[in-house]
């Protein structure tokens, strides 16, 4: 299945889930086996109806602030502690898994998409009611500590080509400082969340999702460059996210590059899964993948879909995120071309060896796998790729994986 723009549209796995375990107390509440069809769809509807109206009045106060300048940052009252999203969030009970959605028409996301252009219209983001969804915003976010990356781990001309091949794209690098301001400002309901994460990878990782909300444009992590125009891969699409391959928990839709338009709804999904995993025990670096990582989007897109926990996302549901929402997975070769595993590949082409494998022609970004957040064991690297070697092919995957750095002291 191809896009409307050429581009191959993948058929995504979610790539690899960690069960969340011990952190919802609630029941699930079965119906009975007896229960009609047009029972089922009736009750999915009701519950789908009430839970948007609440996103409504949510999403309404968020969009009404925001200022489109990213510039500068709000300095505008916290939202009262009456308006605030419950602490915890029960996934099963909000968004229910549909047993049969694989083969029927998804109801609740038309819903959404109702609910999301009323809010944009009234926030003033679309100019008419073609019913035209919100494009995405032509500006460039990254983060890091400080204005400072250091040069050893990210070469200023990788930054410097994702400007240039982006002219007229605004650009901005966030600060921790700034990530942190912007929760306290729009999503005071967060912050206690936010400062309670053990890790600085944890709060970059839960601001880039605020920042896309917020603002909308394209966030990169600071170990891309780029070598063609994001425009055209976004033009006509509201959420651009991208798969990665991969033998380890890399593979599946990842959060090191995506692009959105403000207020996309999206992320209101990807917030109640923050919140329902935020008492994950950081026990290794694949805690911080599922606590606020890429696995925490590709549970958004599972109960966005509201798919059971083994499903795979099929091309026609695929299609449903498009025309609904805007939303599009591409093709790893576009903006993920090498995986970690190859990369050592990546730095022999890259050197010229007659070796190397061919870069892909389509491709419009090139990841580099710095990794700067994670305290690399030798010792785990040798022991994964020993059993690599002996056939365990998703090795790396394994246990709680490597340890982090807490504090980014580069």
């Amino acid at each position: 299945m191809a896009s409307q723009h050429g581009q191959p549209a993948v058929v995504a796995e979610f790539g690899p889930l960690r069960t969340s375990t011990g952190l919802s107390s609630r029941r699930r509440h079965r119906q009975p086996r007896h229960c009609s069809r047009q029972r089922r769809n009736a009750v999915c509807f009701a519950g789908g109806l009430l839970c948007f109206l609440n996103y409504v009045r949510l999403h309404w106060r968020l969009i009404h602030e925001a200022d489109q300048q990213p510039g500068a940052v709000s300095t505008a009252p916290a939202a009262a502690a009456s308006d605030a999203p419950a602490a915890g969030v029960d996934l099963d009970d909000k968004y229910p898994p549909v047993a049969d959605a694989v083969g029927m028409p998804m109801q609740w996301l038309a819903q959404i998409r109702a609910a999301w252009l009323e809010a944009a219209r009234a926030a003033s983001a679309l100019r008419s009611d073609s019913g035209e969804l919100p494009p995405v915003s032509p500006r460039i976010h990254q983060t890091w500590k400080d204005r400072d990356p250091p040069k050893v781990l990210f070469s200023p001309r990788w930054r410097q080509a994702i400007q240039d091949s982006n002219p007229g794209w605004g650009y901005r690098l966030w600060t921790d400082e700034e990530n942190r301001q912007l929760v306290a400002t729009h999503y005071a309901w967060f912050l206690d969340t936010y400062d309670g994460y053990q890790s600085a990878i944890q709060r970059a990782d839960a601001a880039r999702y605020f920042i896309a909300h917020r603002y909308g444009g394209f966030y990169l992590d600071l170990d891309y460059d780029c070598s063609k125009p994001l425009a055209d891969l976004v033009s006509g699409y509201s959420l651009v996210l991208s798969y990665k391959l991969g033998g380890n928990f890399s593979r599946g839709v990842s959060n090191s590059i995506f692009g959105s338009s403000a207020g996309h709804p999206f992320w209101q999904v990807v917030f109640d899964v923050l919140r329902n995993r935020s008492g994950t025990p950081l026990d290794g670096h694949h805690a911080v993948l599922h606590s606020t990582g890429p696995a925490v989007l590709r549970e958004a897109l599972r109960r966005l879909l509201r798919l059971p926990q083994a499903a795979i996302i099929t091309a026609p549901q695929l299609q449903q995120l498009r025309e609904q929402l805007g939303i599009v997975v591409l093709d790893a070769s576009l903006l993920h071309p090498v995986t970690a595993e190859r990369r050592v590949e990546a730095k022999q082409r890259e050197a010229g060896a007659d070796n190397a494998t061919t870069p892909r022609p389509d491709a419009f970004c090139t990841h580099h796998f710095v990794s700067s957040w994670v305290a690399h064991s030798s010792g785990l690297h040798a022991q994964t790729e020993r059993r690599r070697q002996e056939g365990h092919d998703l090795a790396a995957m394994e246990g709680t994986g490597q340890p982090i750095l807490f504090n980014n002291t580069w």
